[in-house]
């Protein structure tokens, strides 16, 4: 018995410290696949040559103080949502993830941090600042347990939906810039007040429903999600282009 014992340790050291390494290269993988195009936003892009790291922190800052008044709000006056999908709870999460629009309002044009910046660096620098703290705060602890159970195809997922957010929060940033500017073109206004509803109303309500639906896989939710967020920040990006192109074009 004790030779048997004996024997057994070793191969228990081994399994025990196997199993931690396939759980930290798990989480190493998920971690990468979540914030590594975070950093390339940063690092390829102006904002690495201004060096605005003040503008990211602050709109990070900023999120996490929107993000607790929602939770109180949700908490005070929208009823606990079951596992199906209810129309009067998904408009109560409508109407209060308005704030986030709010925050990044007061972002772009009441904040003292990052004013003399051009306007697309502002843009980016916030709208980062913005997805990486949500990031973090939604999908970090998660992806750590899940990394603890086990491979599953759940937190590449959740991996993957971490650049979504990247580029929906800059494209919608960039829309709120548009929206504030007092030269934009008025007959592309409405446009972008669509736009803007669309994220706030629709995207959350298609999205909920599909995840919640049982005749829907979550991947074809996520691959819902994912286009229909890239064809908001391409026509973002044109509308974009297009005032910065007209106003270089009137200061000639």
């Amino acid at each position: 018995n004790a030779e048997y014992m004996g024997s057994s340790e070793p191969r228990r050291s081994k399994k025990i410290f196997g199993s931690f390494i396939m759980t930290f290269f798990f989480f190493l993988n998920c971690a990468l696949l979540s914030y590594a195009p975070y950093y390339a936003a940063y690092k390829f892009t102006s904002l690495s040559e201004y060096r605005e790291l003040s503008l990211i922190l602050f709109s990070a800052f900023v999120h996490v103080a929107t993000q607790l008044c929602k939770m109180f709000a949700l908490a005070t006056f929208v009823p606990t949502g079951e596992e199906t999908f209810h129309v009067g709870h998904e408009i109560g999460k409508v109407i209060v993830n308005f704030a986030d629009l709010a925050g990044l309002y007061f972002l772009l044009n009441k904040a003292k941090v990052g004013g003399g910046l051009d306007g697309s660096v502002k843009i980016l620098g916030v709208g980062l600042g913005w997805a990486l703290a949500e990031s973090i705060l939604q999908r970090l602890v998660p992806l750590y347990l899940g990394a603890k159970e086990g491979f599953d195809w759940q937190y590449i997922q959740m991996a993957l939906q971490s650049s979504v957010t990247l580029v929906s929060v800059v494209s919608v940033t960039a829309l709120i810039w548009l929206w504030s500017r007092r030269k934009f073109e008025k007959a592309l206004l409405p446009v972008v007040v669509f736009m803007l509803s669309a994220h706030a109303i629709l995207l959350p309500i298609i999205t909920n429903y599909l995840y919640l639906s049982p005749d829907v896989d979550r991947w074809t939710t996520f691959g819902t999600s994912a286009g229909l967020n890239v064809a908001l920040a391409l026509v973002s990006k044109m509308l974009v282009s297009r005032y910065q192109s007209r106003q270089q074009h009137a200061a000639r």
